[in-house]
């Protein structure tokens, strides 16, 4: 970094300058006492965003948090550590406190220190007229970043928050991973406000444009104070005083004048199912058509949907389910063997004639003498569901017209066969996950003493536990239900 660029972020965000403290905040002083462009660096931060909860919120949720519940706040065991001068807030001047009720959310992207020397003679005839000019403290460690707050969190209801959090996580991991937040239209009016210290964030999409803006474009302010050093400790007389020239280093967040816990923000998030909902969406193709051919599905390299709600999205019981299948025809087969599962009664229903999307499936009839001539063990854990009814989304523009230019145009079958290629022939509008794994037998040998999956092995109880219950999200697979 070159010198005129460091003395450019010093000046900015005033980091020569003495801090005085203003009841649960800091404002700088209107002198500089320190030489601007010394000693400064500025390391990217390599941590989670970090969340602030009442201690009542935090114990009904049961996250995990760091430090402990102390009696006092961060700003107040900075006042008892000094017994220094420090001036009185008048009636007239506004205090900012984050109310109780609230949650504050810290979005770190830098940690900055700055070691600049103070070489200018001071002198005063009290601690109030030095701290008068030069303030009280100055700032040697902070962190730089983002800050929100969500009104009224204590007292929102359970969806309510469950919600919220699966909005917040989908927009800050699209803006991190740089992918679209395709519920960035959705109405968030019914949950807690969420703001900043200069705006309102209505809308999903406003809250990703104050993450690209923090992200993209650097856009930071302060959010907190990592170490201070006293004034008093800067000057040469007064430096053999160690109770006035020892550091505090405790973070200081302004406004929260409470006790407030610390959580780290997927400690906090991870209750909410629907957080990983961007993953799942991109990873299983949720909003791609399925392409049928002769030996597998696949899906569409087009998206056929755009959604105008939230997905319903609720937990399983998390059970191990056990059965065993025996495919009537070849399709029953097909369809199993792609994980697959029609809600009616009869597959057939799906041959409207004999030119359809299965044509190159071979159909035999149900008969003992032509069905299928395996036995299939499915193990299943299920541990979330996704239904996406009719309200949840709308077609694609580009579909409409296209399906709409092919039925006027002079050959409409083949027009139509075109776009099913491009857009899929299904579209599943309800999604298990888990994860499942069967063993094929043969009618005529008996099973192997083995089951395997994807070349594992499971020789035992504990081997089928850990292979279901020990996975995590991002390792769930999915079953298709047309």
């Amino acid at each position: 970094m070159e010198c005129e660029d460091k003395v450019d972020i010093v000046r900015e965000w005033k980091l020569n300058y003495g801090l005085f403290l203003k009841g649960n905040d800091f404002k700088p002083a209107e002198k500089p006492i320190l030489n601007d462009g010394e000693e400064l660096s500025i390391i990217e931060y390599d941590g989670e965003p970090l969340v602030y909860v009442s201690f009542k919120h935090v114990r009904s949720s049961g996250a995990q948090t760091t430090g402990t519940e102390d009696l006092k706040s961060s700003w107040e065991l900075l006042k008892d550590t000094y017994n220094l001068e420090f001036p009185k807030v008048v009636e007239s001047e506004t205090v900012f406190n984050i109310p109780e009720s609230d949650a504050c959310i810290l979005f770190p992207i830098a940690k900055v220190t700055y070691n600049g020397s103070c070489d200018i003679p001071i002198e005063f005839k009290s601690q109030l007229s030095l701290f008068q000019e030069y303030g009280n403290f100055v700032a040697r460690k902070l962190l730089v970043g983002g800050k929100i707050y969500i009104r009224n969190f204590i007292n929102a209801k359970g969806t309510q928050v469950n919600e919220l959090k699966a909005h917040l996580m989908w927009a800050f991991e699209a803006s991190r991973m740089s992918r679209e937040n395709l519920f960035e239209g959705v109405s968030i009016s019914h949950l807690p406000m969420i703001e900043t210290d200069k705006e309102i964030l209505q809308t999903p999409k406003k809250l990703m444009e104050w993450f690209r803006s923090l992200y993209e474009e650097n856009f930071a302010e302060i959010i907190s104070y990592e170490e201070l050093t006293p004034v008093l400790g800067l000057i040469t007389e007064a430096h053999q005083d160690s109770s006035i020239s020892n550091s505090f280093i405790k973070r200081l967040i302004p406004g929260l004048s409470r006790p407030f816990m610390e959580v780290k923000l997927y400690d906090w998030a991870k209750d909410a199912t629907a957080a990983n909902l961007l993953t799942w969406i991109e990873k299983f193709k949720v909003s791609h058509g399925i392409l049928i051919n002769s030996h597998d599905i696949s899906f569409s390299k087009e998206c056929i949907v755009d959604f105008t709600q939230n997905i319903d999205i609720s937990s399983k019981k998390g059970e191990l389910n056990v059965r065993v299948v025996c495919p009537n025809t070849d399709l029953d087969e097909y369809l199993l063997n792609n994980r697959i599962t029609y809600s009616f009664n009869d597959p057939d229903e799906l041959f409207l004639n004999k030119d359809n999307i299965f044509s190159k499936v071979n159909r035999n009839s149900a008969s003992i003498s032509n069905r299928s001539t395996n036995i299939y063990c499915i193990f299943e854990y299920e541990a979330v569901e996704i239904n996406i009814r009719k309200e949840f989304y709308k077609v694609k523009d580009e579909f409409i017209k296209t399906v709409n230019k092919a039925l006027d145009s002079m050959r409409p079958y083949q027009a139509l066969q075109d776009i099913f290629g491009k857009f899929g022939h299904l579209w599943p509008q309800k999604i298990i996950l888990g994860k499942r794994f069967f063993q094929k037998y043969s009618r005529k040998i008996n099973p192997d003493k083995y089951l395997r999956s994807e070349g594992m092995t499971m020789k035992s109880q504990e081997d089928i536990e850990n292979f279901f219950f020990a996975t995590p999200s991002d390792g769930f697979e999915a079953c298709f239900i047309i």
